[in-house]
């Protein structure tokens, strides 16, 4: 692979049943994952679910890149929150990701009708360039960012 790396995150399963419950080492730490109770998972361990981690995959990745868009595009950003829904599905024999929504709260200083189609480019471009959604989109029936943008006056 030319310019580019590959990221390594291992997990361990402490036990082989649906009450089992394990750990991914990533290079800040550690994060239990089992799954959710209502699920007959364990109810004694830490619930973070495979779709927990994706969707904080999401936020992160869109939030991050939204950061480095809004840098390139000028853009006064004040405060920047995402909060990701991932809905579920029976298919066969397991689950599968129907549909992700990144809702977005973006708060910016300037004024609404001098900026508002460059915020929107923004946010477009932050969504295409985001390697989680890139990776997510095509198997998923409905990949959406929603933004609300508040307008602080400059």
């Amino acid at each position: 692979m030319s310019n580019g790396w590959t990221d390594e995150i291992s997990s361990k399963l402490h036990g082989v049943t649906k009450k089992a419950a394990g750990e991914a080492a990533l290079p800040t730490g550690s994060v239990g994952f089992a799954f959710p109770a209502h699920a007959d998972g364990p109810t004694d361990a830490v619930r973070n679910t495979p779709e927990h981690l994706l969707a904080a995959s999401a936020s992160a990745c869109w939030l991050l890149t939204w950061g480095l868009v809004a840098e390139k595009f000028r853009l006064d950003v004040v405060s920047s929150d995402a909060t990701v829904k991932v809905a579920i599905i029976p298919d066969g024999p397991g689950l599968k990701i129907d549909a992700i929504t990144v809702e977005v709260a973006l708060s910016i200083r300037g004024v609404q009708s001098e900026l508002e189609a460059k915020v929107q480019k923004a946010v477009e471009v932050s969504s295409r360039g985001c390697i989680v959604e890139k990776a997510l989109k095509p198997g998923v029936r409905e990949y959406v960012v929603r933004p609300t943008i508040t307008w602080i006056a400059p």
